[in-house]
């Protein structure tokens, strides 16, 4: 397949113009040049900019590389597959074909034709007679036919389009970095054609940092356990957001014989340990419930992210079906007075 390798992406709206720097995918030495995609006042700035989604989506225009004029379109296209994975859309088949058969069966209807859903050679095939009128029809009324297909599209991806204008809007603010299920903080180093190489780190390094866009990205070619984490709030990630939601408070402290652990953080300076069994979102914060104790003395009871967050403390995040007494007695820690009953204890 042939398409465009694009490294930076051009707005011009006072002039109503985008200008691409591109070169062919199978064109040998690579050669970037400039050019103005869709020139003229036909299309506006926003017409423009959908048909670049459209071309961004069907592959025909791929960032090459990451810079500050192609990041925001990266990211974009990110946050439309995202949207087709959460809602099980299938782009080639849902979308790229569907505009094209929607298109043809307007004009079908409009010959007084009845419509056809198989592809472009099938209907060329099975119905010669339709297929040529269809066609001598095109042939004498292109403007009339690109109108139509555009249409078609403005209808088709309109939820496409919204979501790529607001991703492209987004404000990237803050510094956000990499950490691994165990804890370890991951230093991106660069994508290679074998995946990704990287370092680790117990500290957060500066070259750790990156804006939100970029995380996102990178993240894209890793692996699922790694999580995005703000500066500012370095104990948040996707995955508290998402068992949290599965251990609400409330949710298992009414039967702590059954109560799974989801998360456990520790002080790397002293031995206190926090293992979460339930939680609950609050603004920018969370509250927890669960363990809380050394190697001395332990108790169940609520804690607060931001507070650990002071404190420098780790996490690690707990992927196995182990209850809390299990994992206590694994690691020989204190058992608290609420699970100290004969029925409870193990060991």
């Amino acid at each position: 397949m042939s398409y465009e390798m694009c490294n930076r992406i051009t707005l011009k709206p006072k002039t109503n113009q985008i200008f691409l720097n591109t070169t062919s995918n199978n064109v040998y030495p690579k050669t970037y040049s400039l050019w103005e995609y869709i020139k003229g006042n036909k299309y506006s700035m926003e017409d423009k900019l959908f048909f670049l989604m459209e071309d961004m989506l069907d592959g025909n225009i791929q960032i090459s590389q990451q810079n500050k004029n192609t990041i925001p379109y990266k990211y974009a296209l990110i946050k439309l597959r995202e949207h087709y994975r959460k809602n099980n859309i299938d782009h080639f088949n849902d979308k790229y074909e569907q505009k094209y058969i929607i298109a043809r069966n307007r004009i079908l209807t409009k010959l007084g034709l009845p419509e056809y859903n198989g592809d472009y050679y099938e209907f060329k095939k099975d119905r010669e007679e339709d297929y040529k009128k269809y066609d001598d029809w095109q042939k004498n009324n292109k403007e009339e036919y690109e109108k139509n297909i555009d249409e078609v599209k403005r209808e088709l991806y309109k939820e496409e389009f919204n979501i790529f204008k607001s991703a492209l809007n987004e404000k990237a603010e803050g510094k956000f970095f990499f950490t691994n299920k165990y804890g370890n903080i991951i230093e991106f180093v660069k994508e290679t054609k074998y995946g990704y190489r990287y370092y680790l780190h117990d500290e957060i390094k500066d070259n750790c940092l990156m804006d939100y866009r970029t995380a996102v990205i990178r993240k894209d070619i890793m692996e699922d356990d790694v999580s995005i984490r703000d500066v500012e709030h370095p104990l948040l990630s996707e995955y508290i957001e998402k068992k949290v939601s599965e251990y609400p408070l409330n949710s298992q402290s009414n039967d702590l014989e059954n109560a799974k652990v989801f998360i456990k953080y520790y002080d790397p300076i002293s031995d206190k340990k926090w293992y979460a069994i339930e939680g609950e979102k609050q603004e920018n914060d969370y509250i927890m419930y669960g363990y809380i104790g050394d190697n001395e003395r332990a108790e169940l009871s609520y804690f607060y992210l931001s507070d650990l967050e002071k404190d420098n403390i780790k996490e690690v995040q707990i992927t196995t079906d182990k209850t809390l007494l299990e994992i206590l007695n694994i690691n020989k820690l204190p058992i608290p007075n609420e699970l100290r009953t004969e029925e409870l204890e193990v060991g």
